[in-house]
């Protein structure tokens, strides 16, 4: 029972690839390693070639230590979870699956660390260009993927900052050695700013169908008839001599008669249009969102605290230190 328990752990508890110890993130380890390992070879070849090879293996163990720190605080695991939670938010993300957009959540929570101490503009190009490697099945475009890889760049990247002092003990010391050097500790001030595009969306229509239907119609017409009347009148007058002839011969009279019948016939005629088309009009829509910002606070540091030997502030001594 108990190899299996260890079984289990080594499978799902992130085993440290330095130290063993389970709850390892590969994206900071990965990155302070890195780091560390450059930095220690530079500090190392003042030694000689021997040096550089020690530093670069102690500066990699260091450099992953630290990075572990920061690692900690990117679980691949619950990002993925709180994208596929909330991705439908977002209105790049209308009428898409997450599917589509996991890549893009995944390049930007990793890339938050592997570009670190950059912003995203300045890590947008290579974003850009790993794209088409990394986005898998997805069929997105960076125009269409770069909203959601930024969505988690911010997240995982100011959550990482605003949690810890690992970040700003690093970025101090990295100011100190610059000062140190003659050179210049620069603070970057960011500022977001509230871009809106626009998308075209399908909101509707008008389907027009035609159908046949009959419906009965009458109309009166006159109609024109003849009848045949026979009738004896009585005569009493000398016969001619036609009147023998017909007499003896024989004659016969035949009359017809005559009647009209209607005749329909029917004619197609346009009695009304239904014209169908589409106008464009114009509407303002006020867009609400938030904007961040970096605050510089400067603060003067009164050496009085950290060196005993100055005196107390409001001696003669402490006070010779500083300029009048």
């Amino acid at each position: 029972m108990a190899m299996a328990d260890n079984r289990d752990i080594g499978r799902d508890s992130n085993p440290d690839p330095i130290t063993g110890a389970p709850g390892s993130h590969p994206i900071g380890t990965g990155v302070g390693a890195a780091g560390g390992g450059t930095a220690g070879a530079l500090i190392g070849s003042a030694a000689g070639p021997v040096g550089t090879a020690i530093g670069a293996v102690v500066g990699a163990v260091a450099g992953g230590l630290a990075g572990k720190g920061v690692g900690e605080m990117i679980d691949p695991t619950a990002e993925d979870a709180y994208w596929r939670e909330n991705y439908k938010t977002r209105p790049y993300a209308s009428g898409s699956t997450y599917d589509e957009y996991a890549p893009a959540y995944r390049m930007g929570w990793e890339s938050s660390q592997r570009f670190k101490g950059h912003t995203f503009e300045q890590a947008e190009p290579n974003l850009k260009s790993d794209w088409e490697r990394a986005k898998g099945k997805s069929k997105l475009s960076w125009d269409k993927a770069k909203f959601a890889v930024r969505d988690a760049w911010d997240r995982t990247f100011h959550r990482s900052h605003a949690t810890t002092g690992d970040g700003s003990a690093h970025s101090a010391a990295i100011a100190q050695q610059a000062l140190e050097r003659g050179g210049e500790a620069r603070v970057p001030v960011v500022e977001e700013e509230l871009k809106v595009g626009k998308r075209e969306v399908e909101r509707g229509g008008v389907r027009v169908q035609t159908n046949v239907e009959e419906k009965p119609v009458e109309q009166q017409v006159n109609l024109r008839e003849e009848h045949v009347r026979v009738e004896r009148r009585p005569v009493d007058r000398p016969a001619t001599q036609a009147d023998v002839n017909h007499a003896l011969h024989g004659r016969t009279v035949e009359v017809r008669e005559h009647a009209e019948q209607p005749v329909v016939q029917k004619e197609a005629r346009v009695v009304e249009e239904v014209v169908v088309g589409k106008e464009a009009t114009q509407r303002t829509e006020t867009v609400r969102d938030t904007v961040r910002r970096t605050d510089v606070d400067v603060e003067n540091v009164d050496t009085n605290k950290t060196n005993p030997s100055a005196g107390n502030p409001g001696s003669a001594k402490g006070r010779s230190d500083r300029p009048a």
